[in-house]
């Protein structure tokens, strides 16, 4: 029978690739774990939690960085029937509390690191009843070890007959205002995210991604780990992104692939390649938001492989406009629709906008299969960008001649400065293009006024000494004057949340209530 959960179809690669290394766990000392034997501690792992109750339906919380623990949860949640809900190591007190009591988690899985998060976030939340530690050598009172749980030898968990449309996992993403948002992920969603970056990407089975990027999130979960599976390939995981020890981790592991954000592309050209490196093995180096031209071309020369472009959100599933892997790419635009994805710009009214006309792309699919199933527990959020099929994803866009799309930002990056609305990511773009910028960020603050304006972020290059001045003298040679900065300030480095997005509202919080800082 055809696999239709995520465990299924670990299990059945299993059985014809055993002995395949599918996980290589980096943080974890190195350790290759084969198909095989990760679907044995699958077994183990979720024998262990039905211990706890978890069964159909259960909701688990996860808190774990990258690792075999945190694979090994993922799957054997899925094989009891229950639905995953991971958040970021680096989350908060109320972050957990709030989404451990919204999904009704029973139990947490935690790094040792985040026990006592998890521990006051329980104070908040009396849905969680188990906490579990995973990697520490003793657990406070109350805490029980994942560990002494499998070593116990429970009794063995059959798997539970699951359904292809059955959740599968719950990520919450940060939304523009109030309490994130738990984008559902049925089996299908996460299958169907496997299959086409594998299709995208040409992957095989002796393909090896390296995995910086959160587990957490889709982009490192269903792009790379789900794709993995589908292709028999394998994972190397890392704990975190560091940019200086990145490139030797690549050469360490041979890993073939990469999928990283505009951030983390900047902060490795920021740092000198290893001495005598041997020659790159990757093939395909996959980034997520922009890059410019030279960065790109850096990038390239860098790693020898071609440097990739993706966009996707985690409601789309799988990437919607991408370069093609091999053959021109151009830096001014995303690149085209994929091969499975159905889009189209609209206006606001929702009437289709002609090639040359900006709009908000829209996205056609099947709710739980190739676009989210939903928001969790909240159907008029739901509503208001899941209609008919298509899913409204926010962004405006244009869409040149050629069928390539040129983006042109959030509508909740929209500027208003006068009459017209001006894009945060055009102004961005500019700055990045100066020599001595690092990283930039453009915000709307309010004036004394009460008037909104153009407020530039600005870090620079190491030892550079640019003046704010000399920045805006090169934006207004290049931008129309409505959409020059009235302000930029130089700092030593922007705030970012663990996926590397900027955090917009902190950067307006430095400007004060008169925007002034």
């Amino acid at each position: 029978m055809m696999a239709v959960t995520i465990s299924q179809r670990l299990r059945e690669v299993a059985a014809v690739a055993g002995d395949a290394t599918f996980v290589v766990d980096v943080a974890g000392g190195g350790a290759h774990w084969s198909y095989a034997a990760v679907d044995s501690l699958v077994d183990r792992t979720a024998a262990a939690l039905a211990g706890l109750g978890v069964g159909s339906g259960s909701a688990v919380h996860v808190q774990l960085a990258n690792s075999i623990e945190f694979v090994a949860c993922l799957f054997a949640v899925n094989r009891l029937g229950g639905v995953l809900v991971p958040t970021s190591p680096a989350s908060t007190t109320d972050d957990v509390a709030y989404i451990a009591s919204h999904a009704e988690c029973a139990v947490s899985i935690v790094g040792d690191i985040g026990v006592d998060v998890v521990l006051a976030a329980r104070e908040m939340a009396p849905e969680i009843v188990h906490v579990i530690s995973v990697g520490a050598a003793t657990a406070p009172e109350g805490v029980g070890r994942l560990e002494d749980l499998r070593d116990a030898e429970p009794a063995s968990a059959p798997d539970h007959d699951g359904r292809d449309g059955d959740l599968a996992a719950v990520l919450y993403t940060s939304g523009t205002t109030g309490w994130p948002k738990g984008v559902m992920l049925s089996n299908r969603n996460l299958l169907f995210s496997g299959e086409a970056v594998a299709a995208h990407v040409r992957l095989r089975p002796d393909d090896r991604w390296l995995v910086s990027l959160p587990l957490f999130h889709l982009n490192a979960l269903g792009y790379s780990l789900m794709s993995a599976i589908s292709s028999q390939a394998s994972v190397a995981l890392l704990d975190r992104f560091d940019p200086g020890s990145w490139d030797a981790a690549v050469d360490a592991t041979g890993a073939t692939l990469s999928s990283l954000f505009a951030v983390h592309a900047r902060s490795l050209l920021s740092v000198d390649p290893p001495a005598h490196a041997a020659p790159s093995t990757l093939r395909l180096f996959l980034f997520a938001q922009h890059l410019t031209s030279v960065e790109r071309e850096q990038i390239e020369a860098r790693f020898d492989a071609p440097a990739v472009q993706v966009y996707g959100l985690t409601e789309t599933i799988a990437p919607t406009i991408a370069d093609a892997p091999y053959g021109p790419r151009d830096a001014d635009v995303l690149g085209r629709a994929a091969l499975w994805a159905t889009v189209k710009l609209v206006d606001r009214a929702g009437r289709d906008v002609a090639p040359g006309v900006d709009g908000e792309l829209v996205v056609q699919g099947e709710p739980g299969r190739t676009l989210m199933a939903g928001y969790y527990r909240r159907p008029e959020e739901t509503a208001l960008v899941l209609r008919d099929g298509w899913l409204r994803t926010g962004d405006r866009m244009v869409q040149e001649p050629d069928g390539s799309f040129r983006f042109l930002g959030r509508a909740v990056e929209l500027i208003k400065p006068g009459v017209d609305n001006v894009s945060a990511p055009e102004i961005e773009r500019v700055l990045y293009e100066h020599v001595s910028v690092l990283d930039a960020s453009v915000v709307g603050a309010a004036n004394a006024a009460g008037d909104e304006e153009i407020v530039a972020f600005v870090v620079l290059q190491p030892g550079d000494d640019a003046t704010p001045d000399e920045l805006l003298a090169w934006a207004a040679e290049r931008l129309a004057d409505y959409k020059v900065p009235k302000r930029l300030v130089v700092i030593d480095e922007l705030p970012r949340n663990t996926l590397g997005k900027v955090l917009k509202r902190d950067l307006q919080r430095l400007l004060g209530p008169d925007g002034q800082n």
